[in-house]
């Protein structure tokens, strides 16, 4: 798997690290996107996010996460990722879409959007796994409106407690003010429920069109 093995069709996005463009596989003509991230650009924290989403990626099988087809390193300076194509963008955009007019999103469009967004969380709960970063911008959806969960460079994995047999809680103060949690804001320990407050903001969001909570 390399960059030859592709054609640009276009670039979607540019950020301060790298870019993203759709792709077509030159011997079967799937299509999909291509990120490039170059890493000379990154901070050693930023790496180790890299690595984290890289890893978490490639062991997740789920309708509502994104799915990862590979990566590799370009000419020993860019990390390049390839991930499905969601033609229809990501969740917030929708919504921004639908503001100027308040045109919201019918009552099955919502039920189905939280079905969809629980069936992806009870997934990556049963594997220990808390998002951390839930939010409409970490939310894509591909053309037939099938949501996928992405972003995971904020996540982690919650080790075993040998003493109780729960799970160890963690305090790492990550995520987006709109959607942090009591817990998070207090620095408090949490683990799962973390996730399940943000998609109380995700889902508040898309019926009001606006978020549950403003930032100071």
């Amino acid at each position: 798997m390399s960059t030859e093995d592709y054609v640009n069709v276009r670039q979607i996005g540019k950020g301060a690290f790298g870019t993203a463009h759709i792709v077509q596989h030159k011997a079967t003509g799937g299509v999909y996107v291509l990120k490039r991230v170059r890493l000379a650009r990154q901070t050693a924290r930023e790496r180790t996010s890299s690595v984290r989403e890289l890893h978490l990626l490639s062991n997740l099988k789920h309708r509502n996460v994104l799915k990862f087809y590979g990566c590799w390193v370009e000419g020993g300076c860019n990390l390049c990722t390839l991930v499905e194509l969601c033609e229809a963008g990501d969740l917030a955009g929708q919504i921004r879409i639908r503001q100027p007019t308040s045109t919201h999103f019918s009552e099955e469009a919502l039920q189905d959007m939280a079905v969809q967004l629980l069936s992806a969380l009870a997934y990556l709960h049963s594997s220990r796994i808390v998002h951390r970063d839930l939010k409409t911008a970490n939310i894509l959806i591909t053309g037939e409106g099938c949501l996928k969960l992405a972003d995971f460079g904020l996540s982690t994995v919650l080790e075993p407690d040998p003493v109780s047999g729960g799970l160890l809680l963690t305090r790492t103060v990550v995520g987006t003010p709109h959607y942090m949690s009591p817990c998070v804001l207090q620095e408090k320990p949490y683990s799962t429920p973390n996730d399940i407050w943000a998609l109380g903001c995700v889902l508040y969001e898309v019926s009001a069109l606006k978020p549950a909570f403003q930032v100071r």
